[in-house]
């Protein structure tokens, strides 16, 4: 909240602040139209009024059809209205969803890698405002000023009708603000406790094996049932309140109506209004149009509430609003990856990850990377593919910085395989190809490069074939090969492979090793990251990381041959023979 707080006391105006000009103006037509729908929604009382002063009176057929027609011409009217209306809701909330999400998505993206704490603000919170947007709220909301209107035309039937509408409308505030009380706590806790159910279940499932071969799946049932109970008793408390709230609201309205049709009578009766009995049923019909709005705030006040938390969060997930600078467009890089001095501390700076690391890899040669669980590889990876900033120097391409680098400009130009493959739902085609337009001659050179080919003529759908969520239907070592192929997909000219062979056999470790020299021979620069020795015959250059930091960097051979006059001067040292 303080963050929100802080946008708006800025100078700067908040990024969300750029939508209320295009919200604003929507609104306005709907509230310009609303006035409209509620002076026609007059036309039943008047209608009413002509057929006690006028036809009854007068008993003339005819006045009775010309007035039965121009109501019915009037109701048509009213929805045709309401219609419009709803029409520019729905087409602002397109427009939100269309000016948000894709900032938000990325923004998202974004800090899932880099924040230490979880994202506060999603997509979800631009669906919820999309749903208040079209939902009944939005236009109770705009025509609540007309219920002040409704409520003055009875004042002029008679002060005593409108002071009965008013504490009709001060009885039903406080019953909005008892629902509020009752709902909004219980409410709050049950989400919580849905989300924390729903993650202890989402981790139970992906543990599935583990969980059935122990035989804990009695014990994994009953904590999550622990806490989907309490989720449970959270949300009957919540719709308890909610429920009352909305039966108070119902019964006040509609004893307003009876209250106010009787309080007519008594009125009457008294020769303060008119005799014929038309004005006290008029004021009974707008009793109840003036706490219509009212009635539909309280059934939707959660919508209200959670359409208000979400632009909250929004507001403040998003930031201030700063003019996007297009970056400038670079020629296509060549391979050559360098960094001097390089550090690089956890997202949330608390830990140092690496530190005086530098290398210099030319286009074409391949460097491997070794040290223990623990030694910084996976970190080492993440800043050389751009993801992580490092703390001090510069992972630079060609000499420019990689992580300033635009990444839809250079994204193709690298690939990518982390230690936890991360296959996507879609077909094998669109994975491999990172979902763009699969090219067929570069599938066939990728796919031939890391010896899938028979295993794709052998699926029924071949490229086709759907790989499911998350591509569970997978082997480890399949699923490292097809992130092999999308890595290698269009021979980009940086390759980050982070431990490609942890779950290959020798066959596909032997096919590894081609891969690399295909990808070596098309002047791909290569980051390998291994615990294995096998791959090591192609590495030109060879890297020692531990406890974060460099021991070695240089020429395989030179590296090696330091490596084991260093393992033999301790041994000398203690009188051990060679």
């Amino acid at each position: 909240m303080s963050s929100t707080l802080s946008l708006r006391h800025s100078s700067e105006p908040s990024w969300l602040s750029l939508f209320r000009p295009v919200l604003m103006a929507s609104l306005r037509k709907v509230f310009a139209y609303g006035g409209l729908s509620n002076l026609l929604a007059l036309a039943p009382s008047v209608y009413m009024l002509e057929v006690y002063g006028r036809v009854v009176t007068s008993r003339s057929g005819l006045t009775l059809v010309m007035m039965t027609v121009l109501i019915i011409a009037v109701y048509a009217w009213m929805e045709v209205i309401d219609w419009v209306r709803e029409s520019w809701l729905q087409t602002l909330a397109n427009k939100l969803e269309l000016q948000l999400s894709p900032r938000i998505w990325k923004m998202t993206l974004q800090a899932q890698l880099t924040g230490p704490a979880p994202v506060q603000a999603s997509l979800a919170d631009v669906q919820q405002l999309r749903s208040f947007l079209t939902s009944p709220a939005t236009l109770a909301l705009v025509d609540l000023p007309f219920a002040v209107v409704v409520i003055l035309i009875i004042f002029a039937i008679h002060i005593w009708l409108g002071v009965a509408s008013v504490l009709a409308a001060a009885v039903l505030g406080v019953v909005t603000y008892i629902t509020h009380q009752r709902v909004h706590h219980p409410m709050d806790h049950a989400q919580q406790a849905a989300q924390a159910s729903q993650i202890l279940a989402s981790s139970l499932l992906r543990q599935s094996e583990s969980v059935l071969a122990m035989g804990m799946q009695d014990h994994a049932q009953r904590l999550w049932q622990e806490r989907q109970d309490v989720f449970l008793d959270l949300q009957a408390q919540a719709s308890q309140g909610a429920g009352w709230g909305s039966a108070m609201s119902r019964f006040i309205q509609v004893l307003q109506g009876s209250l106010l049709l009787g309080l007519g009578c008594w009125l009457t009766l008294m020769d303060l209004i008119p005799a014929h009995g038309g004005m006290m049923v008029v004021a009974s019909i707008l009793g109840a149009k003036a706490l219509s709005p009212i009635t539909q705030l309280i059934m939707h006040s959660r919508t209200l509430e959670q359409a208000w938390a979400s632009w909250q969060r929004l507001d403040s997930f998003l930031g201030p609003a700063k003019k996007e600078i297009a970056p400038m467009p670079m020629p296509a890089p060549k391979g050559l990856l360098s960094g001097a001095n390089l550090s690089l501390r956890s997202p949330d700076g608390q830990a140092e990850l690496l530190k005086g690391v530098q290398f210099r890899i030319e286009p074409g040669q391949l460097l491997a990377v070794l040290g223990p669980s623990g030694a910084g590889k996976t970190s080492l990876s993440r800043m050389l593919v751009g993801i992580w900033p490092p703390a001090t120097g510069k992972v630079r391409l060609d000499g420019v910085d990689i992580h300033a680098w635009d990444r839809a400009e250079i994204g193709p130009h690298i690939g990518y395989l982390p230690q936890n493959v991360e296959l996507f739902e879609g077909t094998l085609a669109l994975n491999i190809a990172r979902f763009q337009q699969p090219d067929q001659n570069l599938l066939d050179e990728v796919i031939t490069a890391t010896g899938l080919q028979g295993w794709v003529s052998g699926l029924p759908l071949g490229l086709n074939t759907p790989l499911g969520v998350d591509g569970h239907a997978l082997s480890g070592g399949m699923r490292q090969r097809v992130g092999l192929a999308r890595a290698l997909y269009g021979w980009p000219r940086l390759v980050v492979l982070d431990e490609p062979n942890a779950h290959l056999d020798e066959l596909g470790e032997a096919q590894l090793t081609q891969s690399l020299a295909i990808a070596k021979a098309r002047s791909c620069t290569v980051v390998l990251i291994t615990h294995r020795t096998a791959v090591l015959s192609l590495a030109d250059q060879l890297m020692v990381l531990r406890d974060g930091q460099m021991q070695a960097c240089g020429p395989r051979d030179e590296v090696i041959a330091a490596l084991q006059r260093a393992m033999q001067q301790p041994r000398s040292a203690a009188g051990v023979a060679p």
